[in-house]
């Protein structure tokens, strides 16, 4: 059972809001939204679980998918102080289940050595090498895709959300990726919530809130100036809208071209059609058609002897 489920299953509206707190839940009024709410405050203060029902809290501690969710909220929620830019955030966060393949299928010395020196400078643990593996996937793309243990790919391609997350995050700027420094500079940027105009309208400083540093406190003001020199640049304008592939393709060797994805035109097929044409002619337009495929005919057909032109740009 999800964390997001047992709140929804034994807390009621009220409950959740108080749980939040106003400036967290401020415009929350919808289930869900307050469901984030309340989820943004347990991210933030752990010590908040004590406060929700027994039996919430029994189901919470019992179920490994709600223990993985609130670990992966945890990761996001730094520098969100409301559900809005919370759900912002989570909408591009990596999923908890990717996590958990790379946790349980890479040692922290294979994440070291796939992320390489740089990307996974100074981190101290596996909860930081992830982010320099995670980056070494934006940045070399399906090549990197290939270099992780045989098990790891395998999970993630049976795993629609992480391998949705992975070609997602391949279409980001190779330019912005390249000026993070690592590990620490992708983990902020995923963390940091995009602006939006309706900030502004929801922001309420009169209630102080614990779980949100000073210095978090004053990154909404910030990342406005900040994040749009620092955003990805996607092709698709949400992250959410890019459906996932079924699978990952080997990468293409150096030095070779990508095969197209157009088959080559047959020659029978070329053949056929100036016979059609020919036979559906009229007397009164053959001569026009007999003019045209005079032309169409004047050089040899590509892919016959005396050609200079090839039928496929891979053909030999």
């Amino acid at each position: 059972m999800s964390l997001a489920a047992i709140l929804g299953s034994f807390l009621s509206a009220t409950e959740l809001l108080a749980l939040a707190g106003k400036r967290k839940s401020k415009g929350a009024t919808t289930k869900e939204d307050q469901i984030l709410a309340a989820s943004l405050a347990l991210a933030h203060e752990r010590e908040r679980l004590s406060k929700l029902p027994v039996l919430a809290q029994k189901k919470i501690a019992a179920s490994p998918a709600a223990q993985r969710e609130l670990s992966r909220l945890t990761m996001a929620a730094p520098l969100c102080s409301n559900w809005r830019q919370f759900k912002r955030v989570l909408d591009r966060f990596p999923p908890a289940v990717l996590f958990q393949i790379l946790d349980e299928e890479m040692s922290a010395g294979q994440m070291r050595e796939l992320s390489g020196a740089e990307r996974s400078a100074k981190a101290k643990n596996k909860d930081e090498l992830v982010f320099g593996v995670l980056l070494a996937l934006a940045e070399r793309r399906k090549y990197c895709m290939h270099e992780l243990p045989p098990n790891a790919q395998s999970r993630i391609e049976a795993a629609p959300a992480a391998l949705g997350w992975v070609a997602m995050v391949e279409r980001a700027n190779a330019e912005v990726l390249s000026k993070l420094g690592g590990w620490a500079g992708f983990r902020e940027l995923l963390q940091t919530p995009m602006p939006s105009p309706s900030d502004e309208e929801w922001s309420d400083t009169d209630e102080e809130e614990p779980g949100l540093t000073q210095a978090n406190a004053g990154a909404t003001a910030a990342e406005t100036a900040d994040w749009q020199p620092m955003q990805l640049s996607f092709e698709a304008e949400d992250w959410s809208a890019i459906s996932a592939p079924t699978s990952i393709s080997p990468p293409v060797e150096e030095g070779t071209m990508e095969q197209s994805s157009l088959p080559p035109p047959e020659p029978k097929q070329q053949a056929s059609w100036l016979a059609t044409l020919l036979e559906a002619s009229s007397c009164m337009l053959l001569p026009f058609v007999i003019v045209g495929v005079s032309i169409s005919l004047s050089g040899p057909l590509p892919g016959t002897p005396g050609s200079d032109q090839v039928l496929h740009p891979l053909a030999k």
